[in-house]
């Protein structure tokens, strides 16, 4: 990926690879789908009759980081290399998957991290207001420089499904004065998807 990223482009391309053989694509991931669907419904369900333990269930969000990683190598290889697994034949959990298992928990860790070292200042400072403005900055900047390594590093899950090696030093380089019109993509593709699936998991909320 040298040059401009055309944004246009590779949002058609996105929208094309799903569509353009859409039972396919359903019938590759539909049990991935299924169990992070049912995954998040659990959590989300817990949340609600466990109120008081919203803190602990953070960390069952690494519950639902191997179906991603499995569903993310189902999805990249279909599209990228035509690879076609279905039915229970997707569930395959092997080299590629806890390579990107290891990436995405990495990821969630350094998230996880600083957000325990944020509750501490807030503790140790509770009652005084300078320790607000400092929560208030210290939460700014590292949702800030996350929201960055993330997209400077989001290539690795398609690199790593597909088999290249130095996923981390490639994704770098690659996106190096693209992050803006990466963003722009995202904003079209990616996250229109993370709402649905969260209203799939309200709806199924609603319904228990």
């Amino acid at each position: 990926m040298t040059g401009t990223l055309p944004v246009w482009t590779v949002i058609k391309g996105t929208y094309a690879a799903v569509f353009r053989d859409f039972s396919g694509f359903v019938a590759s991931i539909w049990i991935w789908l299924v169990l992070t669907w049912a995954a998040s419904l659990g959590i989300g369900y817990l949340s609600v009759v466990l109120p008081n333990a919203v803190r602990q269930l953070h960390i069952a969000q690494l519950i639902i980081v191997p179906m991603y990683a499995g569903m993310a190598v189902v999805w990249h290889r279909y599209v990228q290399l035509h690879e076609e697994k279905r039915g229970i034949r997707t569930l395959r959990f092997g080299y590629r998957e806890l390579k990107l298992f290891a990436i995405a928990s990495m990821l969630l860790i350094s998230l996880l991290g600083p957000i325990v070292l944020g509750g501490g200042i807030v503790q140790t400072g509770r009652g005084s207001k300078h320790a607000v403005g400092l929560v208030a900055l210290y939460s700014l900047a590292l949702s800030f420089a996350f929201f960055y390594m993330t997209l400077r590093l989001s290539l690795t899950f398609p690199l790593t499904a597909t088999d290249e090696s130095h996923v981390f030093d490639k994704s770098w380089s690659m996106l190096k004065g693209k992050l803006l019109r990466l963003f722009a993509i995202l904003l079209v593709t990616y996250y229109p998807t993370l709402f649905l699936v969260g209203k799939l998991t309200e709806v199924g909320l609603l319904a228990i």
